[in-house]
C-alpha cells in the first residue's frame, strides 16, 4: 500500500511537470522489478490499473484553477450576452458586434482544438495499437530514449529556434496534435514536446503554455470520465479510496497546482529549459538499474 501510495502522489504531481509522469511510472515499476521483486511482484500495479485514467480528474480541476482568469470571463462574458434579452431584442449594435467578435474567437479556438485532438486520437487509436505489438515499445531502452528526447527538448527552449517558413494557426494546431500524439512514446513528456513545438512555431512564451494545456484539456476530461467508468466496474472499488489514498491525492493535487503556478511563472520567463538538468535524474535512475 505504501508503493500504491507513492505511485498516486508522484502520478498527480508529475503532471504538472515537463518530465513526463507515465515515464517515471514505468521507470519505478523497472527500479522495483529489479531490486525489490518481493514488493513489485506488483503488489501496487492491481491497484494503480484500477485508476490510472481516474488520475487525470485532479489535473482537470488543476487546469481550472492555474487558467482561471483565461476561461472564466470570456466564458462568462459569452453566456450573459447569449442570454442577454435587450441585446437580442433592441437590437444594440454595440454589443451585437462585441458578441459576434467573441463568438468567432470562440468558436475558432474549438476548431483549433478540434483539428489538433482529431490527429492525436487517430495516432492513439490506430498508431499506438500497431506500436504496442512492439517488443521494443515497452523495453527499459525505449524509456531510456525517450527521457533523452525530452531533455534535449527542454534544452532547447534556452534559445529561440524558429521556423523559416509561415503556417497558418490551422497548420500550427495540427503539427502541435500531430507532436501530442507522438507523445505516447514511453519517457517522451507532452508538456515539454508541444510547449517546445509551439516556441518552434514562433508562438509567443504566455500563448504557448496556455495552448499546451489547451490542446490537451479535452482530452483528460474524457480520458478521468473514462477512468471512473473503468474502475466502477471492479467490485468493490469504493474501498480503493481509503483514508490513505485520498488524502494522497488531495496533497497531491493542492503540490501539483502550486507546481504548475511555478511552471507557469518559469516558462512565461523563457525559464523552463531548467528542468532539462532534472531529467539527468531519471536517466541516471534507468542507467543506474541496467548497469547494477
Amino acid at each position: 500500500m505504501n508503493t500504491f501510495l507513492l505511485i498516486i502522489f508522484l502520478q498527480v504531481i508529475l503532471e504538472s511537470m515537463p518530465v513526463s509522469s507515465s515515464g517515471h511510472i514505468a521507470m519505478i515499476s523497472t527500479f522495483l522489478n529489479t531490486h525489490y521483486p518481493f514488493i513489485s511482484g506488483l503488489q501496487f500495479c492491481e491497484l494503480y490499473q484500477k485508476i490510472d485514467y481516474f488520475l487525470h480528474g485532479p489535473t482537470v480541476i488543476i487546469l481550472m484553477i492555474v487558467f482561471y482568469k483565461q476561461w472564466f470571463f470570456p466564458v462568462s462574458r459569452l453566456l450573459s450576452n447569449t442570454f442577454n434579452k435587450d441585446m437580442i431584442f433592441k437590437k444594440i449594435n454595440l454589443y451585437k458586434d462585441s458578441y459576434k467578435n467573441l463568438l468567432k474567437i470562440f468558436f475558432k479556438i474549438i476548431k483549433l482544438i478540434f483539428v489538433a485532438n482529431l490527429v492525436t486520437v487517430f495516432i492513439w487509436l490506430f498508431v499506438r495499437p500497431l506500436i504496442n505489438k512492439q517488443v521494443w515499445f515497452s523495453s527499459d531502452i525505449t524509456l531510456l530514449c525517450g527521457f533523452c528526447i525530452t531533455m534535449l527538448l527542454l534544452f532547447s527552449l534556452k534559445k529561440d529556434f524558429k521556423v523559416g517558413f509561415h503556417i497558418n494557426d490551422f497548420g500550427k494546431f495540427i503539427i502541435l496534435g500531430l507532436v501530442q500524439g507522438l507523445a505516447l512514446l514511453p519517457g517522451i513528456s507532452r508538456f515539454a514536446s508541444v510547449y517546445a513545438t509551439a516556441r518552434l512555431l514562433q508562438i509567443p512564451t504566455r500563448r504557448a503554455f496556455e495552448i499546451t494545456f489547451l490542446v490537451q484539456f479535452p482530452l483528460i476530461v474524457i480520458a478521468s470520465f473514462f477512468g471512473f467508468y473503468k474502475m466502477t466496474r471492479f467490485s468493490e472499488w469504493s474501498n480503493i479510496f481509503s483514508v490513505p489514498v485520498s488524502l494522497s491525492i488531495i496533497v497531491a493535487t493542492i503540490i501539483s497546482a502550486i507546481v504548475l503556478f511555478w511552471c507557469k511563472r518559469l516558462a512565461n520567463n523563457k525559464k523552463l529549459w531548467r528542468f532539462s538538468f532534472y531529467m539527468f535524474f531519471p536517466i541516471s535512475v534507468l542507467i543506474f538499474t541496467f548497469v547494477f
